[in-house]
């Protein structure tokens, strides 16, 4: 009884830690800030109910720390799940984000439950226990087999979401860093002889591990993607969660997609080219107009499903300048358990 309710009070702190705390520096939440920013919270109080509120820190500029409801199985504690997405938010700077759920080492762990349900104690360097927070932290322990031979590695730490361009300065992944990412790559949208890559899972999911305290990394699709072409092609109109619709936005209580003026087809995915001469409307972000496939054809200087990338364009036809992916992507996730349930199922297992 002692380790389920150790496992238990281990879950909900893990979300709890995720969610933040709502404190005083805190963006207020209003019909304003949703209406650009869906699913926006600053704690899991803020959200519907089956849903979490889920960070993503990054070390990208004027978005260090963002949050967003997920609903279902998240990343976080002990569990390999969803994180937020952001492609569907304005301002564009939000969308350079590409949510990994990571396995991050915590420091100021000094007790941690490793993959055969067992709790060890935590060994420190004299410079780790002197830098460490005090108070008994707990967290999980992960076993890294060596592909060259040597030793395995241990690091005691809990599931978070961080941005990608984090996840490898850190190398969280270890030496499986970039093999994790480049299963998770997206594909390349071209408009003008410009080509610009769509980001981690095409920006229709999370890349996260296969398994839980699993080295292996797949991209877990929104509803509507598909993991065969790591969520590229839209193959429906339905839809669970946030930021998923692209231009458009999700009715939870249908389960469908909503598009505005200018956006059709699953996932709102495609521009309507019967709109071009409309003025009411604004196609492809104000910076193209739409083809007759209903895909956007970008002026010079922009790129990407519509048009939001600003590029250089050099002489050899190839882009440069930062990656802004496709406002058609979704808050990755289909799965239905709760963490906290997930966490009682764990240690009713072990009791």
């Amino acid at each position: 009884m002692q380790l389920s309710a150790w496992i238990l009070t281990l879950a909900a702190a893990s979300v709890a830690a995720q969610s933040g705390s709502g404190s005083a520096t805190d963006a207020p939440i209003n019909e304003v800030t949703l209406a650009t920013q869906p699913g926006r919270c600053n704690k899991s109080e803020d959200c519907k109910k089956g849903f979490q509120c889920i960070s993503v820190e990054s070390d990208i500029t004027g978005v260090k720390l963002l949050k967003q409801c997920v609903q279902g199985v998240v990343c976080s504690g002990n569990v390999a799940g969803a994180c937020p997405s952001f492609s569907n938010w304005k301002p564009e700077n939000y969308r350079q984000v590409e949510p990994v759920c990571a396995f991050v080492p915590a420091p100021n762990c000094n007790s941690a439950m490793n993959a055969q349900g067992q709790v060890v104690q935590v060994r420190r360097s004299l410079k780790e226990a002197a830098t460490a927070k005090p108070g008994n932290v707990t967290c999980y322990q992960m076993t890294y087999q060596s592909n060259d031979g040597s030793d395995p590695v241990k690091v005691n730490g809990i599931y978070r979401c961080v941005d990608k361009k984090l996840y490898v300065s850190k190398s969280y992944g270890l030496t499986y860093t970039q093999k994790q990412i480049t299963s998770c790559s997206g594909n390349a949208s071209t408009s003008g002889g410009v080509s610009v890559n769509l980001g981690l899972c095409n920006g229709h999911g999370s890349c996260a591990p296969t398994n839980s305290f699993s080295p292996d990394y797949k991209c877990i699709c929104s509803t509507g993607y598909s993991i065969n072409d790591n969520c590229f092609n839209a193959t429906g109109n339905t839809c669970d969660t946030y930021g998923q619709c692209g231009l458009g936005n999700c009715d939870l209580a249908s389960g469908l997609c909503k598009c505005p003026p200018g956006s059709i087809g699953n996932q709102c995915s495609l521009c309507d080219p019967t709109m071009n001469n409309n003025t009411d409307v604004t196609m492809c972000n104000g910076k193209g107009s739409c083809g007759i496939d209903g895909q956007c054809v970008c002026n010079s200087g922009y790129a990407g499903a519509n048009c939001a990338t600003k590029v250089k364009v050099n002489s050899t036809g190839s882009s440069t300048g930062s990656k802004t992916s496709a406002p058609s992507a979704g808050v990755a996730t289909h799965a239905s358990i709760a963490l906290l349930g997930a966490a009682t199922f764990i240690a009713a297992a072990m009791l």
